[in-house]
Parts: C-alpha cells; sequence; structure tokens
C-alpha cells in the first residue's frame, strides 16, 4: 500500500472515489462518507450505508433483490472506469490499483448471489460494465464526478450531506 501511494496521484484516487460517489448517489445507494485519505488498507474509501436489516440474497430472490445487487455491482465499478476516463482525458492509461481490483472482487462476489456459473457472472459483470461506462460517459453524470473530485481533492472527506449538495450544484 505505500509503495502504490507513491505511484498513485491525489487526482486518480479522488476521482476513482468519486466515480464511487457518483454512480451511489445516481442509482439511490446510500453512502456515509467519501474520502480520499489514505489508511492501512485503502487509499480513498466510499463508506455505504449498511443494507437494510433482513436483506438475504441467499434467501430470498426477487427483483428487488437483484435490482439492488446491480446497482451495489455498478458503484463498485464505478470507481475505475471514472478513475480510467480521468486518465485518459489526460492522455495517460489507468494501471488497475489495489483498490480496482478489490472492487472487481467485491463486485463478482455480489453477482454470484444471482447467477449459477462462472461463464454467466463473467457475462453478467461485462454487461454491467458497458452499462456503468454509458452512464459514467454522460455529460450531466460526468460534471458531477468531477465536481466531487474536486471538492475530495480540497475537503479530502466529504459527508452524505455534502455529496447530495456536491450532486445538487453540480446539476443545476
Amino acid at each position: 500500500m505505500i509503495e502504490e501511494m507513491k505511484t498513485f496521484p491525489l487526482e486518480s484516487v479522488a476521482y476513482h472515489e468519486a466515480g464511487h460517489a457518483a454512480m451511489a448517489r445516481h442509482l439511490n445507494v446510500a453512502v456515509h462518507s467519501v474520502s480520499i485519505v489514505p489508511d492501512d488498507g485503502s487509499l480513498g474509501r466510499v463508506q455505504p450505508c449498511a443494507l437494510p436489516r433482513g436483506f438475504r440474497p441467499d434467501l430470498e430472490r426477487s427483483a428487488a433483490t437483484e435490482s439492488r445487487i446491480r446497482r451495489l455491482v455498478m458503484v463498485c465499478l464505478a470507481g475505475h472506469l471514472a478513475e480510467k476516463q480521468f486518465r485518459a482525458s489526460l492522455g495517460k492509461r489507468a494501471p488497475s490499483s489495489a483498490g480496482a481490483i478489490q472492487d472487481h472482487t467485491t463486485a463478482v462476489d455480489l453477482i454470484e448471489w444471482l447467477v449459477v456459473s462462472e461463464r454467466e457472472a463473467e457475462a453478467y459483470i461485462n454487461w454491467l460494465l458497458v452499462k456503468t461506462q454509458h452512464l459514467l460517459e454522460q455529460d450531466w453524470i460526468w460534471r458531477s464526478v468531477e465536481h466531487i473530485a474536486r471538492a475530495l481533492i480540497e475537503e479530502r472527506e466529504i459527508s452524505a450531506r455534502r455529496l447530495n449538495a456536491l450532486w445538487k450544484e453540480s446539476n443545476d
């Protein structure tokens, strides 16, 4: 992690976390806070709100459960995709950070609640990658990512209330 902190610019981390945060806000996935203050396990994080009591995808196979999992997976995938889009705008390639790898692992773990085979999981993840990328390419969502990233660079941590205000400011 220490070595990664030296090689990943603050802006990349900010765009990564802003991607998660903007996608969460767009998909109505509640978060407590967003931070680019490094700790022992990460360079930044979006702290999600707890899943509702009684959310048991292992027991309940419903459209609501599938929708919730799909939205959570898209939030997981949005970080690396936003970072990649930001770095591409600078003419740079976005290597996979430890955070991006962990996000992808979390996405696969979530998808496994919905599918029966590894092949199906891979196809589902690929479909959600395309959907997530498409959303991030929408001007109004990308404006939100940029606005949130700039705030993170300045403030280092933002609360859910501040995230909602930034979302509204960028879309007014």
